[in-house]
């Protein structure tokens, strides 16, 4: 069963690239705005437009309930909002 943790203003994370074909590589990190979180998904606001791929496996660190948490997942979708330059994103993820 699939709990949703609703978040009443957005958290602040940290996502990096983590992984592109089987190979880690060493991307810098970007502020992103997580405003839905699940036990398997989460949904971010950010200015950038990132590689929705599953040759792709991204990094996030954000704090939740004072502890900081690493999750590692893909993105599923991306939606570029409307009236606006952010694009608003649904990712999958194991905790690490």
């Amino acid at each position: 069963m699939m709990q949703t943790i609703d978040i009443e203003s957005p958290i602040q994370a940290q996502l990096t690239i983590h992984v592109v074909k089987d190979n880690v590589v060493n991307s810098k990190c970007t502020y992103v705005k997580v405003v839905e979180f699940t036990t398997t998904s989460l949904t971010f606001i950010s200015s950038l437009k990132f590689p929705v791929s599953e040759e792709v496996i991204y990094r996030m660190t954000l704090k939740v309930f004072g502890r900081e948490m690493e999750v590692y997942g893909m993105i599923l979708t991306c939606v570029k909002r409307v009236q606006s330059e952010e694009y608003y994103y649904e990712m999958n993820f194991k905790v690490n």
